[in-house]
């Protein structure tokens, strides 16, 4: 049995071909001269991981002989493709205008196109390997973001307005804040879980709602916030404004609220206490929810405290939620913060939006 030494550098580059590799064989190689290396003997990798004891000592003579490039290298290529090059470039053509949503899919469409029959296996394999697809969730974006002139007018409020406000925050000759309220209905979230089996989470009964009107500050990060059981209106966002010029005080800096065109924002009452307390209102343009720093705020509470959790009743649930926004004040959940609510707002390119 050849005997296998190995230097840190050796099992530092097996076990990145090892983690890395795309290939079953190379990882089961590598994986076999690393415990080789280890002291463990053939017939114990044998019966552990089922790779013959005549294929680990060609295995080694690969590795003392040639060294990892020997060893990675796979001699068989494979049946060819019964996909010709203008089948594969027609179906690519086809999925990236609309992709497919499960394997099954996939097959029938491409025994549509070509009349050729394939596995599920054999399904993934010329998605991933021939087409370079890969299985993507998709996301969402607002109404209307392909439509220029909508485009034209939220990159014209984004330079022209949310900028210079952002850098009067910077040099601190304003305090802006950005305001949005969330819905928050009483229902089980779920999310993917790096686990050993399936997690099972148990639904919640009924759709209550704990809404949120909060105001974000766009450098500390700090939240002022409104919540109630209710429905959100005109007296809720007075008490928010309330309380915000009451956690701001007077200052020589001006106080500005950046907020969405919900129409109890709009009302005279909330307007006409804006003035008197001197918080300027300025509302984002239409269908702009990616212009409002506060909306990731919403989507990290519902990752961090609500999904894949189970809450016997609705005051433990709401309790759940406020809670996070206080440890969000307390500082708590800064790094994570600080690497989400950055001052950077997303544009939609109308070429990436396919579906």
């Amino acid at each position: 049995m050849h005997r296998i030494v190995l230097t840190d550098t050796d099992e530092r580059d097996l076990r990145f071909h090892l983690a890395h590799s795309t290939c079953p064989q190379v990882r089961l190689r590598c994986l076999a001269i690393i415990m080789r290396g280890h002291g463990f003997g053939q017939a114990q990798i044998e019966t552990i991981f089922g790779a013959a004891t005549s294929s680990q000592t060609i295995w080694a003579r690969k590795w003392l002989n040639g060294g990892l490039s020997a060893l990675v290298e796979i001699g068989h290529q494979g049946r060819p493709s019964s996909i010709k090059a203008a089948e594969r470039q027609s179906l690519l053509d086809e999925f990236s205008v609309q992709p497919p949503a499960t394997l099954a899919e996939a097959r029938e469409r491409i025994h549509l196109a070509t009349g050729k029959g394939f596995s599920l296996t054999g399904v993934r394999n010329l998605l991933r390997d021939k087409l370079k697809l890969r299985r993507r969730k998709a996301k969402q974006v607002p109404p209307r973001c392909d439509d220029p002139e909508k485009k034209n007018e939220q990159e014209s409020w984004r330079m022209e307005k949310l900028e210079p406000l952002l850098a009067q925050a910077t040099d601190g000759s304003a305090s802006v804040w950005f305001v949005d309220a969330a819905h928050f209905t009483m229902l089980t979230g779920l999310s993917y879980l790096w686990s050993v089996l399936v997690c099972w989470v148990r639904s919640m009964a009924g759709r209550k709602r704990h809404s949120v009107l909060g105001a974000l500050n766009a450098l500390t990060l700090k939240m002022v916030t409104v919540t109630t059981d209710k429905t959100v209106n005109s007296e809720t966002m007075k008490e928010l404004l309330l309380k915000l010029r009451a956690a701001v005080g007077e200052t020589n800096s001006r106080l500005v609220v950046i907020l969405d065109n919900a129409r109890y924002q709009h009302c005279a009452a909330v307007k006409e206490l804006a003035q008197t307390l001197g918080i300027i209102l300025e509302f984002l343009p239409g269908y702009s929810p990616h212009l409002n720093l506060i909306e990731r705020v919403w989507k990290f509470i519902r990752k961090t405290v609500l999904n894949n959790h189970y809450f016997s009743d609705f005051t433990l649930w709401g309790k759940a939620i406020d809670d996070c926004i206080l440890d969000m004040n307390s500082g708590k959940h800064d790094a994570a913060l600080k690497s989400l609510l950055t001052l950077n707002f997303q544009t939609f390119k109308i070429d990436k939006i396919i579906i």
